[in-house]
């Protein structure tokens, strides 16, 4: 490598690297029961390894890119709001009840939507847990704010954007190796 990183390089590189989707898909059952092993610059000549997660040095930087992407986004350090609105948009019946997802739709309760959230986007996991779900029944009978709403609306926009950014990941691939 004909560069010094910096620590929070390595660090960026390293949440890149496990947002990677080609990555998790590979190396699934060794994440769910050891600690991840870190792919290091590769010389030229491992790339048709099978045992190898080849990764060049141009690579290591969009890798670096990607997870600064993503750490800012999961820190909330940056704000990427998503266009949600509620339905009906009145001030009453704001509690958050038995929660139910479909086509796009949340049903805070029996009188109140959540309009605007992408499915791929209510699905999303980490750590085995659906990001929204679990918040929304972390805080039932509580009545959404306007502060909740607008944290709501940041959550769905930084998850749409990780959704974004492990796609491009995915792209990193592409003619490599045929597909890793």
């Amino acid at each position: 490598m004909s560069f010094q990183p910096s620590p929070i390089d390595v660090f960026d590189y390293i949440y890149g690297i496990l947002y990677d989707p080609i990555y998790r898909e590979r190396f699934n059952e060794f994440l769910k029961r050891d600690y991840p092993r870190m792919p290091i610059v590769n010389a030229p000549e491992d790339r048709d390894n099978p045992n190898a997660f080849y990764v060049s040095e141009d690579m290591f930087r969009a890798y670096v890119t990607a997870g600064e992407r993503l750490r800012k986004l999961h820190l909330m350090q940056v704000k990427v709001p998503a266009a949600l609105e509620i339905k009906p948009n009145t001030r009453d019946d704001l509690e958050i009840g038995a929660i139910k997802y479909k086509d796009g739709v949340l049903h805070l309760n029996a009188n109140k939507r959540i309009h605007g959230i992408p499915e791929d986007v209510w699905n999303y996991r980490i750590g085995g847990y659906q990001v929204l779900d679990k918040w929304f029944k972390s805080h039932r009978g509580e009545t959404m704010t306007l502060a909740s709403f607008d944290h709501i609306e940041n959550v769905v926009g930084l998850l749409a954007e990780t959704l974004k950014v492990q796609e491009g990941l995915r792209g990193l691939h592409d003619g490599v190796d045929g597909g890793i």
